[in-house]
């Protein structure tokens, strides 16, 4: 992509047992570099069925935060982290976000 355009990226994690729940599990990505983010989050996720994620985010991949709101513009290096309470076996969930590039 050229400077000033738009990157979607996806992130999917799945439960592949075949009987029991997964609990607390914890998706995290960082911004890549020369990027900085455009869209407010989450921007969109899919559960298959599941409870919502609660979105937080980071500059240091070590203090979280869910209070506020990241700034649209917000470059790296920035850590976005999305918990799900649980997923119950055989179900996936995915969730989309954009950035732009510098």
């Amino acid at each position: 992509q050229a400077p000033g355009g738009v990157v979607s990226f996806v992130l999917c994690v799945g439960n592949t047992s075949i009987q029991g729940t997964a609990f607390n599990v914890i998706v995290t990505d960082r911004l890549p570099d020369n990027m900085a983010y455009v869209t407010p989050l989450p921007s969109s996720w899919s559960t298959g069925g599941g409870a919502a994620p609660t979105f937080s985010w980071s500059s240091d991949n070590v203090a979280f935060s869910s209070t506020g709101s990241l700034a649209n513009g917000q470059s790296s290096p920035y850590y976005l982290r999305w918990s799900f309470q649980q997923m119950a076996f055989g179900k996936s969930a995915c969730i989309t976000y954009n950035a732009s590039v510098l």
